[in-house]
């Protein structure tokens, strides 16, 4: 099989391995793939994506084959169903909360349902009818006679059922297996009817089990393809169509004889406790435990048609500043323009060119020319491989004839711009333009774009969820800030005595002072306009502007990944030294 690649990034670029692969192709039987056995630790060669946290591996098993082995896998955790049982149904009544208003008897869906132990809970919650999917011809068997003839047997595909005909779906511990989980979402956004809700409880890679037992974690596994985060899930589900996405760490109701099933202790010792526990007759106690599983709770629009699904009625012009990005400039905009046209943003995109002396004109030049036509892109997945023509976006250029630095060409980008909203970041790769959905709802207005604020005035985590709904306080500018910067330590260090200089001499307070993403109104940049940086001191004259106009600001988390190419020139010391003039420059013209 060939290769794979993040199915949310699209590309190998910021993957490296976690583990070698440690099994031959003989291992490989119906065993190895019954759900819940007793781990052997088997896997693939392990990559992690640096750059959204997914786990997958370098290489996938046959389909065909895979298919004839979880077809010819066993159900064996019938000791373990009523533990797992009174788990998932507790997060199915959560999720059944949001049918509330709806005919009080919902169709259902499970893949993956194993002999239909959830057919029967969802059954007693008031489901009907109750359907099923289920590749092991086993475990169908297996199934009451009062469920069985629900459950299709195979891999789940929209084709075993009509469209339109579910109010919930569930999935659980199944979406790690898929080899297609991006195919999967999608296609449980299809069958859900408008209003209908998704349940999904898979494994968290990143949770503290796994970052504890490293390659020993029961997670690191033959038939687990794909392996999420909890930003990871949201991506996916967002991707797909779905809103109101509730992501959230799972509780598991288990006994203490299963926890020790999944501890990777050698088999002697874990024979002498549970001699010792079965002494106790205490193999069966409960023991509630957060071990490391992701609940997700996702909605479908109860509108066939919905509006824009930013719901913006003004538009935007993103500037992309650029220098020397040959490497990075295609992909950069190829992100915010998939951005754009995936989330119904009208607008334009003004890049500015100053002065780069390798063969970043050259390529914006091309993409100019061929500006509508249709591209390709491997920076934002699958679901963005191809992007169609999207009228509604259009790139506009700028050339300085030699560089004149990184504030002049911001400046010159923002002068350029025609829409209501200003935006811009960095063209270097190291931001996502999808971030800038965690921005405009702080925006003053923001109302109006169909956003509301969350209470209080704190910063906003990255995977904090943004709540649709009517705001009514709001900022005239946003910034970023970011998270875990991905930088060398030298360029943190020299960003942390830039921050400090600028509190010493401008009176401005600002964490992550230069993050280069922000969004504000066109009247707010006519009023505080940088009139004396034209480099690096950019971002904090136009802070120190804001201040003395008395204009509200507000910073939120985004994401920083690793620049994949190209050199960054922030901790040069001919920027460094042009910085310190320029302040000094600002400070006595303000004093």
């Amino acid at each position: 099989m060939p290769d794979t690649v993040c199915i949310l990034c699209g590309t190998n670029d910021f993957a490296r391995e976690l583990y070698p692969r440690n099994f031959a192709p003989e291992d490989l039987n119906p065993e190895v793939f019954s759900a819940r056995r007793s781990p052997d630790r088997l896997h693939e060669s392990m990559l992690r994506c640096g750059r959204c946290g997914l786990v997958y591996p370098k290489t996938l098993v046959d389909p065909l084959r895979l298919a004839a082995l979880y077809a010819a896998s066993r159900y064996t955790y019938a000791e373990q169903e009523g533990a797992i049982r009174r788990t998932y149904r507790r997060y199915l009544q959560q999720a059944l909360r949001r049918l509330h208003g709806q005919p009080t008897s919902w169709s259902y869906l499970d893949i993956g349902c194993g002999n239909g132990f959830m057919l029967l809970e969802a059954r007693s919650l008031g489901c009907s009818p109750v359907k099923g999917v289920e590749p092991s011809l086993h475990a169908v068997e297996s199934a009451p006679a009062s469920v069985r003839p629900g459950i299709r047997h195979g891999l789940f595909a929209t084709s075993l059922f009509s469209r339109e005909r579910f109010d919930v779906i569930t999935c659980f511990q199944t979406i790690d297996h898929l080899q297609d989980p991006v195919q999967c979402v999608r296609d449980c956004f299809a069958l859900l009817r408008p209003g209908g809700v998704a349940l999904f409880i898979n494994h968290n890679i990143a949770s503290w089990t796994a970052r504890l037992l490293g390659e020993r974690c029961p997670m690191i596994d033959i038939e687990h393809t794909y392996l999420h985060t909890q930003g990871t899930m949201r991506a996916l589900f967002r991707r797909a169509g779905f809103n109101d996405i509730d992501v959230f760490g799972v509780r598991n109701d288990y006994p203490i004889e299963y926890w020790l099933h999944l501890c990777p202790l050698p088999r002697r010792c874990k024979a002498y406790i549970g001699g010792f526990l079965r002494l106790l007759r205490g193999e069966q106690w409960i023991l509630p435990f957060r071990a490391g599983n992701i609940g997700l709770i996702a909605s479908k629009a109860v509108t066939d048609s919905p509006p824009s699904p930013l719901g913006m009625t003004e538009t935007v012009s993103i500037v992309l500043p650029c220098l020397n990005e040959e490497g990075n400039i295609a992909q950069t905009v190829g992100a915010v323009r998939a951005w754009m046209g995936e989330r119904g943003v009208e607008g334009e995109i003004i890049v500015v060119d100053d002065g780069s002396r390798d063969g970043t004109g050259e390529i914006l030049e091309k993409m100019q020319a061929c500006h509508g036509e249709r591209s390709r892109t491997m920076t934002e997945g699958v679901s963005f491989l191809d992007y169609a023509r999207n009228d509604t976006v259009h790139l506009r250029t700028i050339t300085h004839p030699q560089n004149l630095g990184y504030g002049a060409a911001v400046r010159s980008g923002c002068d350029a711009a025609t829409t209501d909203l200003i935006a811009f970041m960095d063209s270097d790769g190291q931001f996502d333009p999808r971030d800038f959905e965690r921005l405009l709802p702080f925006l003053k207005d923001g109302g109006q774009m169909g956003y509301s604020l969350p209470p209080g005035g704190r910063v906003t985590r990255p995977n904090d969820p943004v709540r649709i709904g009517r705001g009514e306080r709001g900022y005239d500018v946003v910034v970023g800030r970011r998270r875990k910067r991905a930088d060398p330590f030298l360029r943190k260090c020299n960003a942390k005595f830039f921050g400090l200089l600028s509190w010493v001499f401008l009176g401005i307070w600002v964490r992550d002072v230069n993050c280069a993403m922000k969004v504000f109104r066109r009247d707010v940049w006519q009023r505080c306009c940088p009139t004396v940086a034209t480099g690096a001191l950019f971002n904090a004259e136009f802070f120190y502007n804001l201040k003395r106009a008395g204009i509200r600001w507000h910073q939120v988390d985004v994401a920083h990944y690793p620049r994949r190419s190209g050199k960054q020139t922030g901790a040069n010391m001919r920027v460094i030294l042009r910085t310190l003039r320029e302040l000094w420059e600002l400070r006595i013209r303000h004093q």
